[in-house]
């Protein structure tokens, strides 16, 4: 099967970057309390805390991406790896991440209502800019910096505040790593307010569709000199 990247670009000078950060794990397990961590163990995202932090190997994924070829569906990636033709699924980024990716729930987001963890990241916003003494660096909205900075500067006894502020750390820099997308969703910090959203929300899907895309966008000319996300 042929692959969509020529044997004779290989060769070729190109990067392949990671940016999801699987360092954010590691923070939540340092920052959490005990009781904090068995609570955030009971949620969808709990079971990542159980996880081994590795350092991804951006050689290996680069090497992957170059043996991709055409896929069956749309939705889907296919490898041709020493004349072996692989596939990688939905169904096996479900047994891999462990989250919903079946019942899609939709968000009207006119119901959504701006709650105390968005109130707590625009505060951040405020105080970062007023710091920041170059006007050009000054945010309109709040990014993924600040809700690092939130996170690490928390220390008020508000448990479910700290939980929300891991959920979202996850969501944001680790499933959704896309470094084309420095600010948060806010929807994603408004459905935070929400429990049952955030449990029954199909998390796995979007990750997924992500994943996909970007890996099948770094074969293309542009792509391939440019930086990729990986999830």
């Amino acid at each position: 099967m042929a692959y969509l990247v020529p044997e004779t670009q290989w060769t070729e000078q190109k990067r392949v970057q990671v940016h999801s950060k699987p360092n954010v794990l590691q923070d939540i397990i340092n920052k959490l309390s005990i009781q904090q961590k068995e609570d955030f163990r009971n949620s969808v995202f709990g079971h990542f805390l159980n996880v081994k932090v590795v350092n991804t190997i951006p050689q290996l994924l680069h090497h992957l991406v170059i043996r991709q070829c055409q896929a069956d569906k749309d939705d889907e990636l296919a490898f041709n790896i020493n004349g072996r033709h692989y596939k990688f699924t939905l169904q096996e980024y479900t047994a891999v991440m462990g989250l919903k990716t079946r019942e899609i729930v939709n968000i009207e987001e006119h119901e959504l209502k701006k709650g105390t963890l968005y109130r707590f990241l625009e505060k951040i916003l405020e105080e970062t800019n007023k710091e920041e003494k170059n006007d050009k660096n000054i945010s309109k909205s709040v990014q993924r910096k600040h809700l690092e900075l939130a996170f690490d500067k928390y220390n008020a006894k508000n448990d479910d505040m700290i939980i929300k502020l891991a959920k979202l750390h996850i969501i944001e820099n680790f499933l959704l790593g896309n470094q084309d997308k420095i600010a948060i969703n806010e929807t994603y910090v408004d459905m935070l307010d929400y429990n049952w959203m955030v449990e029954e929300y199909h998390w796995g899907r979007i990750s997924y569709n992500e994943t996909i895309q970007r890996i099948k966008a770094a074969t293309t000319k542009q792509g391939l000199s440019s930086c990729m996300d990986a999830q």
